[in-house]
């Protein structure tokens, strides 16, 4: 026994002095903790075999876990700590023209304000100067490359907002993001780079950030061209040939598991009621 305590003195000073605040310390990766029960301990009445100096250290580790600030590591993401309040939320709307990304970002945004969450509500191409540029491409017609990277440039300020706003706790709804330029110019740039899609994909992985959801509005080319038909004015994407592209292109993209299809044919009411299920069964955005 005076061999044993002999090694934990030694081992307690072999190592140095707790600082201020220490992050948690992980056990020796070929120490199994013993729980209540475990075969491993000696049966009750028999005496413990001889620690080696491992089971030292763990004993002297245990102890310096009871540092102040040792357990907030192994603390922060408790079970039942809502993660969202943490971390935040990146949802993005994608759809073809007319699919109603837009009149259901806002209702989602909505519901989740009521529901107790700070809600960042924003869209492609941004209302910033390097938006404008993209608008101002469409009447230009600037040509399908040059499109492509006044996207990318929109996105890569565009992402670096969507970061602060995640990392500072809120909801970030984006009413279309990446996957609408791997869409639409997936569609576009047919014929002028082999395979767009994964072209687009690649140039655009340094200014882009996963969705943590994307919530992908079905719609048919004819009814989404209806259902803009008033508006004053058309852009080159909003022809019933060019959609039916960038539909398939939605269906192709649309197979990840970040994804979910929604119907997106019925009355907004409906269309934010489902969507809210979505948001509920895979991130769990309910009451606060």
């Amino acid at each position: 026994m005076a061999a044993v305590v002999r090694e934990e003195d030694d081992a307690r000073a072999a190592l140095p002095a707790p600082p201020e605040a220490v992050p948690a310390l992980r056990e020796p990766s070929d120490v199994r903790p013993q729980l209540d029960g475990d075969a491993s301990q000696p049966p009750r009445g028999e005496a413990a075999p001889r620690r080696g100096r491992v089971g030292v250290y763990k004993k002297v580790l245990n102890e310096r876990s009871q540092h102040r600030g040792a357990g907030f590591a192994r603390t922060f993401f408790d079970a039942g700590r809502d993660a969202a309040a943490v971390r935040g939320r990146f949802i993005t709307i994608e759809g073809i023209d007319g699919a109603g990304k837009t009149t259901i970002a806002h209702r989602i945004g909505a519901e989740l304000r009521r529901r107790g969450y700070r809600v960042v509500l924003t869209t492609e191409p941004t209302r910033s100067w390097l938006g404008d540029a993209v608008k101002k491409s469409y009447d230009d017609d600037v040509g399908p490359l040059a499109e492509t990277f006044l996207f990318l440039a929109d996105r890569a300020r565009h992402t670096e907002q969507i970061r602060k706003w995640v990392a500072g706790g809120a909801i970030v709804v984006s009413d279309r993001y990446a996957d609408s330029t791997y869409a639409y110019q997936g569609a576009r740039l047919q014929g002028i780079v082999p395979v767009p899609i994964r072209w687009l994909r690649a140039v655009s992985a340094p200014v882009v950030i996963e969705p943590d959801l994307t919530l992908l509005l079905d719609v048919s080319p004819r009814l989404g061209l209806r259902r803009i038909a008033a508006r004053r004015k058309k852009i080159r994407f909003e022809k019933q040939a060019f959609l039916e592209q960038v539909a398939a292109n939605y269906r192709t993209i649309g197979r990840g598991r970040r994804f979910a299809r929604i119907d997106g044919s019925g009355p907004a009411a409906d269309v934010t009621r489902a969507a809210m299920v979505v948001l509920e069964r895979r991130l769990g955005l309910r009451d606060r």
